[in-house]
């Protein structure tokens, strides 16, 4: 079949061979072509209609096509669906081609090289990465090449799985090796994966792409951190075929600079997305992103996901939001001037991938003179900032591009038409082309003397001049006969024919010129890239912090203090997010946690608030660490190392773990990892299986954390016998959610105080619920009659038995304790049937013999 091929259809196999993963876009003339089983793919995701070639030859080839000038749209729904695409274009003038037109893959496209900025999520970088895991530590590099950042860490293995969801990582690149040991996890995510050969000589490589000789500037000294930035980077660099790629830099997190947020703290605090429909609504980002840019809200959401370890740079960052919430006009001014602030990050991007247009560079002056606006407004912050590279910008796009310049490059009309001699020629034969011909038109009347002499236009023989037959004898040589008619005849001149030229070829030419002027303008700018991106570096921060401090203003918050004696203290603290979207009255709690007492043990009813009171403490310690001000009359914080929470029951349904299984590993996972310094938060552990078995759990999960770790733990319980742990643990503290019984109806206070709950209340918030009557009637005898066998049981174990928690930590096994209550039970069934006054002393021995059998069943 090879030999029987089209030179096309050879052409074709010979490029797709070459990209056998991708959906390869074969550019024909105006459109784009698939064949194969790229078109049945994509014919069947894009909605294309499948047909086919060489039928006549009974070798069907299925084929789809779409056109070239519409293709971003339907690349991004390829890569929505996680497949990559390959574009391949014509790299020679069709015309001038010798043979078969010469095509070349020019670029490749996948969820984590996305060029087409304006379809991606403007507040959210899009981040591809790659990893390498090393026994307990794993390395991660990650990308975006929309805003030129290139970033690279590592962290402990039981925190990847937080870094990867808090990064929204959209592209994997893995070495065989990598993958195998994560296949189980990716398995479980919706991550675009790439397999690669790790790169040989990466630090070589790096060097040279960097033009550096060494990494030590980049602090990249790790050989593990050197496989997974040049792994990355030469995906990236594969990917971007016929664009010179220039990441100006890899910028190393370290880990000690920043507290870990585990990956159930991010989500079960709602950090990033609420848990319901996994939008922003309802999280903490909601509540603080009030950035008026987009390199704002991306820098705020990396500010979420590293919070500062070190309280000078928290406190810098506390100085500057303090500075401008007491200058609140300076603040508001400063918004203003960000709100027409365009995003230079992706601007640049379009830039290099030559895919900007005209008002892309209008936007970059734009924004380049707000900002001299925002340096002139805050003048003492920004007072070593070269303005001379910015001055010269503005003026050369001023100068070069109009003030509403079209969309389209390939358009006339977005240079302006004095910008040279010839857009200026250009522009005056395009339109003043009537005054031009009539100039012309009088000038031969009055040098022929004829005076019926009229210049006219057919598409046949273009611009011609007409002269009546009465007047021939006037024609100077110099006029060329073009056409003879009935009553005249038709000429034309030399400059006519020249003009000719000019006014048909004048729009092509034209927009010709001006897309080589504004591509000439993109490469002036290119050239000011790398100070460009600090600029808008700075731009992002002073959007942040004026963010900061509007938050901070609108909703009453206080700047917190810092400690370096574990002390945790909110005064009046309040949920960030809760207060904003209840309708009530937020209800103010303190915390109060030092070395002396650092674990509470909190009881109360379910709805009552024991869940919103332990996440607000996260997230006001959270905020406080990307220095912010907190919701607080007064807070004074020792930093926090690490978010450890332990919220919420859920099955994982994907791994097929238990609600049970979930929750040990998640314990597991804080228990392995929690210091001294960090924030636990555990709510309702034990829950997931049975009553004994939970208790004992959650006991020696609690006297773990307080003989071991030592850390600042609020724990959240049902189970009230653990409130015995108080009296007997020196740092242990019982507070309660407080409870208002009246007129049969409970009220929630949402009150945190020092004691113990003794009630649940669950009958009650199950008829808030809205159960049927009948189940609740059932359930409260059934109740009523379990506490009357927990009264007996209790006052049974008094007479010689030990306390749950006493200094044996003895706990009773749930097989033994429900025999127990089972015979018991019976017992005191057999004494309430005793008819005393119908008793002869027959029927008085014969029941003594039955208690005393049931007596021997019951070990005391």
């Amino acid at each position: 079949m090879a030999d029987k091929e089209t030179p096309l259809l050879k052409q074709y196999r010979e490029i797709k061979n070459q990209y056998k993963e991708e959906i390869l876009f074969f550019r024909l003339g105006d459109f784009y072509e698939m064949f194969f089983d790229d078109a049945k793919i994509a014919s069947k995701i894009l909605g294309l209609t499948l047909t086919s070639r060489n039928r006549e030859k009974n070798v069907e080839i299925p084929m789809a096509g779409i056109p070239y000038h519409s293709a971003n749209s339907y690349i991004n729904k390829l890569v929505d669906a996680g497949y990559k695409v390959a574009i391949c274009e014509q790299v020679e003038d069709p015309s001038l081609a010798k043979g078969i037109v010469k095509r070349e893959v020019i670029k490749v496209i996948s969820r984590g090289t996305v060029i087409d900025v304006d379809n991606l999520d403007a507040k959210k970088n899009n981040y591809i990465a790659s990893i390498s895991i090393d026994q307990d530590k794993a390395y991660i590099a990650y990308i975006d090449i929309t805003t030129n950042t290139f970033k690279a860490l590592y962290s402990n293995i039981a925190n990847l799985d937080s870094l990867i969801y808090r990064l929204d990582i959209k592209e994997l690149v893995l070495t065989k090796s990598n993958y195998n040991k994560l296949e189980d996890y990716l398995n479980t995510q919706n991550i675009l994966v790439s397999i690669r050969d790790k790169v040989k000589n990466g630090e070589k490589f790096l060097c040279e792409y960097f033009d550096i000789l060494s990494l030590d500037s980049f602090g990249i000294k790790d050989s593990f951190l050197v496989d997974v930035c040049s792994l990355v980077l030469d995906y990236v660099l594969e990917h971007q075929i016929a664009v010179k790629l220039e990441i100006p830099k890899i910028t190393l997190m370290k880990s000690e600079k920043f507290a870990d947020i585990n990956l159930t703290s991010a989500k079960n605090l709602e950090i990033f997305q609420n848990g319901r429909d996994k939008t922003t609504y309802g999280s903490l980002l909601y509540i603080i992103d009030k950035c008026k840019s987009s390199m704002g809200s991306r820098l705020i959401k990396e500010f979420l996901n590293y919070p500062l370890l070190d309280k000078n740079e928290i406190i810098s960052r506390q100085n500057d939001v303090e500075y401008l919430i007491n200058n609140m006009i300076l603040k508001d001014d400063l918004r203003q001037e960000l709100v027409e602030i365009y995003d230079l990050e992706r601007i640049l991007s379009k830039i290099v991938f030559g895919s900007s247009n005209a008002k892309d560079l209008v936007a970059i002056s734009k924004t380049l003179k707000k900002y001299l606006n925002i340096k002139k407004l805050w003048e003492n912050k920004f007072l070593d900032i070269n303005l001379d590279y910015i001055h010269d910008i503005i003026k050369k796009i001023d100068e070069t591009i109009v003030d509403s310049p079209p969309f389209s490059v390939r358009e006339a009309n977005m240079i302006r038409k004095d910008y040279s001699s010839d857009t200026l020629e250009l522009n005056q034969i395009l339109h003043s082309g009537n005054k031009f011909l009539i100039d012309i038109e009088l000038r031969e009347k009055e040098k022929t003397g004829i005076k019926n002499l009229k210049i006219k236009y057919n598409k046949i023989f273009g611009y011609f001049i007409e002269i009546s037959k009465s007047n021939i004898k006037d024609v100077p040589d110099t006029y060329i006969r073009k056409q003879t008619l009935a009553n005249a005849e038709r000429y034309i001149t030399e400059e006519l024919k020249i003009y000719e030229d000019k006014i048909v070829n004048a729009k092509a030419r034209l927009n010709e010129l001006e897309y080589q002027i504004l591509q000439d303008l993109n490469e002036y700018i290119k050239g000011f890239k790398d100070n460009l991106i600090e600029l808008s570096n700075i731009i992002a921060y002073i959007d942040v912090i004026a963010s900061y401090a509007t938050v901070s203003i609108d909703n009453s918050y206080v700047k917190p203090t810092f400690n370096d004696n574990g002390d945790l203290k909110l005064i009046n603290s309040r949920h960030p997010v809760v207060e904003k979207i209840i309708s009530d009255a937020f209800i103010e709690n303190d915390v109060i946690l030092n070395n002396d007492k650092n674990f509470i043990i909190l009881t109360g009813p379910n709805m009552a608030g024991k869940s919103t009171y332990m996440k607000q403490i996260a997230l006001i310690c959270i905020m406080a660490q990307i220095g912010m001000y907190v919701p607080c009359k007064s807070a004074n914080i020792s930093i926090i190392d690490k978010f450890l929470t332990r919220i919420g029951a859920s099955d994982d349904i994907i791994t097929g773990q238990s609600t049970f299984m979930v929750e040990m590993s998640e314990v597991s996972n804080i228990l392995n990892n929690a210091t001294k310094n960090s924030l636990i938060i555990l709510d309702e552990v034990g829950r997931g299986t049975s009553t004994y078995d939970g208790l004992s759990l959650a006991s020696s999960i609690s006297t773990y954390i307080h003989d071991k770790i030592m850390a600042k733990t609020i724990f959240a319980t049902h189970y009230h016998e653990l409130n015995e742990l108080e009296d007997r643990y020196p740092r242990i503290i019982n507070y309660r959610i407080e409870v208002e019984e009246k007129n049969q109806r409970v009220i929630f206070l949402r009150k945190i105080s020092r004691g113990s709950a003794d009630k649940s209340y669950g009958n009650y918030v199950a008829k808030l619920a809205g159960l049927p009557n009948e189940i609740l009637r059932e359930s409260k005898k059934l109740l009523e009659k379990l506490e009357k066998r927990h009264i007996l049981i209790q006052k049974t174990e008094n007479i010689g038995q030990l306390s749950l928690f006493d200094s044996k930590n003895y706990l009773e096994d749930e097989e033994n304790l429900e025999d127990k209550v089972k015979n018991l039970t019976v017992l005191k069934d057999e004494i309430d049937d005793i008819d005393i006054n119908n008793l002869t002393p027959l029927k008085a021995l014969n029941i003594l013999q039955n208690l005393k059998e049931i007596s021997d069943k019951i070990e005391i």
